[in-house]
């Protein structure tokens, strides 16, 4: 385009057209370089928030006991008077196996501060939890997340395939335990719509995928790895 003009303004001869053409072409790789400062600049801040949010959770006190106790199927699950949102709602709630609990809240009133608790993301000020009559600060730590599966999009969304993100927690997941976990999450038809089905490479944060279409996935994840407890 440059060269057309140049001829055009009758500032320029066909023996330097070649010339100009050359430059430019020198000049491809680094303007197109260049185009990329702003997704680089993107990506570090994503870094850089997530080290921030890692960085500022709240320290866990060590196991009150050593070594800390092991975890065994989960049959049991009790709050006793747990404060949520800075005290202002305490709550007590008794679950066996099998039982189906919907907690419900206005925004700000602690419901996701209570299922960090439980995955002990984070300790409750005041109160205790229990699994199987076991205060949680007693327990093995990597055994209990073992068992209790957490879905939420607020805790990241990792890139990589949609392979991967499903068989996240039971890596060594059949096709046939894919296929059916994705068919019990009505994800079937979602993934084979996709540009390259199960081995669809998602970028950090998933920006391409829906809403609904996230949660979906990651109860997918967690399903497949059978959990006692699901949040």
């Amino acid at each position: 385009i440059v060269a057309v003009v140049l001829l055009g303004g009758a500032t320029a001869s066909l023996q330097t057209v070649p010339a100009v053409v050359a430059l430019f072409g020198l000049l491809v790789t680094p303007l197109r370089d260049s185009m990329r400062v702003f997704d680089y600049w993107r990506k570090a801040r994503i870094g850089y928030e997530k080290v921030e949010q890692m960085l500022n959770m709240p320290r866990l006190p060590r196991p009150r006991v050593s070594p800390p106790l092991p975890v065994g199927p989960i049959d049991e699950l009790a709050i006793e008077g747990v404060a949520c949102a800075d005290g202002a709602t305490v709550l007590d709630l008794h679950a066996t196996r099998g039982a189906r609990i919907q907690l419900r809240g206005a925004a700000a009133s602690g419901k996701t501060d209570l299922l960090r608790m439980l995955v002990r993301l984070m300790d409750p000020q005041q109160g205790r939890i229990t699994v199987n009559g076991r205060d949680l600060r007693d327990v093995d730590l990597a055994g209990l997340r073992a068992r209790v599966a957490l879905v939420s999009t607020s805790l990241g969304l990792k890139r990589g395939t949609i392979r991967r993100l499903v068989t996240l927690r039971r890596p060594r997941a059949t096709a046939e335990q894919i296929d059916a976990v994705l068919q019990r999450c009505h994800l079937t038809d979602s993934v084979a719509r996709l540009w390259n089905g199960l081995e669809t490479r998602l970028e950090e944060g998933w920006p391409e995928v829906p809403a609904p279409l996230r949660v979906r996935l990651l109860l997918a994840q967690a399903l497949l790895a059978e959990p006692d407890v699901l949040l």
